[in-house]
């Protein structure tokens, strides 16, 4: 948005923009690995799909499309 010079950001963020310059990355050891910690939880208005839905986020497929854009799925 051009709010700034300079910023951190999560690499897979500035893999989207042509107009960003990375600077210097963080060694992988300096810092935690970054989860999205995803659940279904009990008051889900609809627990089956939502039940699904965690499931699709975990097959193969869904893999797939995180590597495309940057992301490391764990298991």
């Amino acid at each position: 948005t051009r709010n700034v010079d300079a910023a951190i950001v999560y690499a897979t963020d500035a893999a989207l923009s042509s107009r960003v310059r990375v600077a210097y990355e963080f060694p992988q050891a300096s810092h935690a690995p970054i989860r999205y910690p995803a659940a279904v939880l009990t008051s889900a208005a609809d627990t089956e799909r939502a039940t699904r839905f965690l499931a699709f986020l975990g097959s193969e497929l869904a893999g797939r499309t995180y590597q495309r854009y940057g992301f490391v799925p764990v298991d």
